[in-house]
């Protein structure tokens, strides 16, 4: 069996992003059950890519416009000569993907709830943009995934859930917690994940727990007390990062899924979130990681950060949850949808 994967971007030269690297693990995964699978993006290959790789050359004027990039990337899937693949497994940019070979659409979450949490009119013009074209995209697709139900329920026709993956050989408890009271926040500060929710807390947080450090891991840099940034780091620095925290602290107001939460839970780590419809899914509506609104959110760290039989609870059912999305899984999914698109 042969697949076409169709992805924007790849985790390689400081881009980490949720998708890029489920892409990538969900292909690599598929290479190791005897799925044959090309990547087509404008990235770079990664150096741990098992798969082959199929880079896409946009001209300059392209390539130098976000906005071009962004809407005009669809036309240069269409062009790839797919006739040699079984299925086209398309994760964005297949609006103009009518016809052809089977095609597969998984969907990482929706630019609807991206349009509602947006804190500029700009982005959500853009992601209003975005909205219509992921109609067209499901639209012209054979079968549809989506990662949570909440991300279906925006989009017509969802065929399954197909959750996000983990891969447990990167992300997995070992050795012991920081001395001192560490919380994690992995994600951008200024967008609808309301980094910025949390570093507003830190005063306070300071003054219950004076030694506590904030750790920000993301693409904008922050700074002040007790707040260490570390710029985008690689997988391998990540998976220490969670092993060592006491909390991953999810403050966004919305998730497609929680990519991060997932793999804190792989590592050994008690997860915190802010409720929305994605991260209730991921933590089973609190069996797996505490939920709390908004308002409460610096009453629950305090609680989680003073009470480590809590903290070791949440963190072994976590643990649960992460076994239940382990990569390989997800990849024998996919697997089966391709021989049934296939089929049918």
């Amino acid at each position: 069996m042969k697949v076409l994967f169709l992805q924007r971007d790849l985790p390689c030269n400081g881009n980490y992003g949720g998708v890029a690297t489920q892409v990538h693990d969900l292909a690599n995964a598929l290479i190791k059950i005897g799925v044959e699978v090309t990547v087509a993006s404008i990235s770079g290959k990664p150096e741990d890519a098992a798969y082959e790789h199929h880079k896409i050359e946009l001209p300059s004027f392209v390539n130098s416009s976000r906005f071009l990039k962004r809407y005009l990337l669809g036309y240069y899937f269409k062009k790839i000569d797919k006739e040699v693949f079984d299925v086209i497994h398309s994760h964005g940019d297949n609006f103009l993907l009518f016809g052809g070979r089977p095609q597969v659409r998984t969907f990482y979450g929706t630019a609807f709830m991206e349009f509602v949490s947006a804190r500029t009119w700009k982005r959500k013009i853009a992601q209003l943009i975005s909205f219509l074209l992921e109609w067209v995209g499901a639209l012209a697709a054979d079968y549809r995934t989506a990662i949570s139900p909440d991300t279906a329920r925006f989009l017509p026709n969802v065929n399954r859930i197909v959750p996000c993956g983990v891969d447990k050989t990167v992300f997995y408890p070992a050795g012991v917690k920081s001395e001192n009271p560490t919380i994690l926040y992995v994600g951008s500060v200024y967008d609808r994940k309301r980094g910025d929710r949390l570093l507003g807390l830190m005063p306070d947080l300071r003054q219950v727990y004076p030694a506590i450090e904030l750790i920000v891991a993301g693409p904008e840099r922050v700074n002040g007390a007790g707040i260490t940034y570390v710029d985008r780091p690689d997988r391998s620095l990540l998976a220490g990062l969670y092993r060592k925290a006491w909390l991953l602290v999810s403050s966004s107001d919305y998730e497609g899924f929680g990519l991060p939460a997932l793999e804190a839970m792989a590592s050994g780590t008690a997860v915190v979130a802010v409720e929305n419809a994605g991260s209730g899914y991921l933590c089973g509506n609190g069996k797996y990681g505490t939920l709390c609104s908004k308002e409460t959110l610096f009453e629950t760290i305090v609680e989680h950060l003073g009470d480590s039989d809590k903290r070791k609870q949440i963190a072994a059912n976590g643990a649960l949850r992460a076994e239940e999305f382990e990569i390989i899984k997800v990849a024998e999914i996919y697997r089966e949808v391709y021989a049934g698109v296939i089929k049918k």
